[in-house]
């Protein structure tokens, strides 16, 4: 019996049929941990970044309605903020969450600070490769 690979759980943000932007929780492919012959640990399944860094806000005014500059990944290194899709799905996404974003097109989403507004975010960016593959994980709307 094949063993599955390990996944990371993460809530999309993607741009609707119907020109608005939705939530989905999804499963993101996690790297593998193999072991050759000779004892050398290696990662495989590793997925092309294109650009990477860190944001910190600091305020407690969201920002209004905007699309993904690109598609990637928004991780929470610390603080919270709370993410509204266009359908009216909202998220909170506090430290360790994981947001796809793929609304690189149609209306966007908007976003809220939680607590007092501080919250420092990884974000990469990823090649097309990627988004085409992770797109797939998104169902149909």
């Amino acid at each position: 019996m094949k063993e599955s690979l390990p996944t990371v759980p993460a809530v999309c943000v993607y741009a609707g049929k119907d020109g608005l932007s939705h939530l989905a929780d999804v499963e993101l492919p996690a790297l593998a941990q193999v072991t050759d012959e000779d004892g050398m640990v290696r990662f495989v399944g590793s997925t092309g970044a294109t650009v990477m860094g860190f944001v910190v806000g600091t305020g407690r005014t969201g920002e209004d309605w905007h699309r993904a500059g690109m598609a990637g990944l928004s991780i929470v290194v610390s603080g919270g903020w709370e993410i509204e899709a266009g359908s009216g799905d909202r998220r909170h996404l506090e430290t360790g969450s994981v947001l796809l974003m793929l609304d690189t097109e149609g209306q966007g989403h908007r976003a809220h600070p939680l607590g007092d507004g501080r919250c420092t975010v990884l974000g990469v960016g990823i090649d097309e490769a990627t988004r085409a593959a992770f797109a797939l994980l998104v169902p149909a709307r």
